[in-house]
């Protein structure tokens, strides 16, 4: 069985059933995770989820919404393992926040522990990015070469100044109670906070200026690109952006799909935007987007 001490759930899910470890990943910091394993025996390949920006666990916990949860139910039901992890200084983990770069050493981490476990195929690893895993995903995978996919749900292919500036004026024009004539001086604001904050918070100093294009020329990875349309957090433009650097830098195989009505985390949304998640009755990442993302996936880790 695994090889750190772990407890074992066996859990039916949608009619398939998956085993649930939950464990500590050793590491730059130790962080609490649960590997998602199909049953049947032999050695599976797995996929890491690098989940998105602020402090957040390993199920993408949004109110109702746990979208990584989905995630590992829909590929576990494929036949891939599915390794996902609490960020740094939440719940149980030890340090404090890390940057884009820490968290990067984090997943490699994640990848060498798969790497050393008797049930996964350790030649057969892929990752899914969301948000800031977009962005942390090439990351990796621009040092790791043995990596047989990365797959980008509403990565960026701007810097975070530029992410930041159109979400506060978003922000603001979608608040009823700030005047018109007040928009601009609310919005010097909130770039005089961020960079106040910048000052004391390494995590956002380095997202600000880190550029995911340049990373993304410098990537050979197998790339599959997921957008929703309605996305207001970062925009659908940005996806075919990301997929011209990676080919401007010689990667041949990317791919990108973009999906109608659905907002940053895949739900159904026609408006898309952040001020109304309160308010959305379905919670589950949209099947399409589950088949898009497990067939890509299926067609590049299991199919032999």
């Amino acid at each position: 069985m695994i090889g750190l001490p772990a407890l074992a759930l066996i859990a039916t899910l949608g009619g398939d059933t998956l085993t649930t470890v939950e464990l500590t990943l050793p590491g730059p910091v130790p962080l609490p995770a649960t590997l998602t394993l199909p049953n049947g025996g032999g050695r599976v390949p797995a996929i890491v989820i690098v989940h998105g920006s602020g402090p957040g666990d390993r199920d993408g916990t949004l109110g109702p919404n746990k979208p990584y949860v989905d995630l590992a139910r829909g590929l576990g039901a494929r036949g891939i393992a599915v390794l996902r992890l609490d960020d740094r200084a939440i719940g149980a983990s030890g340090g404090t926040p890390g940057t884009s770069a820490e968290t990067a050493d984090d997943i490699r981490a994640a990848l060498a522990w798969l790497r050393a476990q008797p049930e996964i195929d350790g030649t057969r690893l892929a990752l899914v990015g969301h948000s800031e895993g977009g962005l942390i995903a090439p990351m990796v995978a621009a040092t790791d070469t043995l990596l047989k996919g990365a797959v980008l749900m509403a990565g960026p292919s701007q810097t975070g100044d530029e992410i930041l500036a159109f979400q506060y004026r978003q922000a603001i024009e979608h608040e009823p109670t700030i005047p018109a004539a007040s928009r601009d001086s609310a919005f010097a604001a909130a770039q005089a906070t961020l960079d106040s904050t910048a000052a004391v918070r390494p995590w956002l100093a380095y997202f600000r200026t880190h550029d995911p294009l340049a990373t993304a020329r410098t990537v050979r990875t197998p790339i599959l690109i997921l957008h929703g349309e309605t996305d207001h957090q970062v925009t659908p433009d940005q996806a075919p952006e990301l997929a011209a650097a990676f080919r401007a830098g010689g990667n041949t195989n990317v791919m990108v799909r973009l999906f109608p009505d659905l907002n940053h985390f895949f739900l159904p949304d026609p408006s898309g935007l952040p001020n109304g998640y309160a308010l959305l009755t379905n919670n589950k990442v949209d099947p399409a987007v589950l088949g898009a993302l497990a067939d890509w996936l299926v067609d590049r880790l299991v199919a032999r």
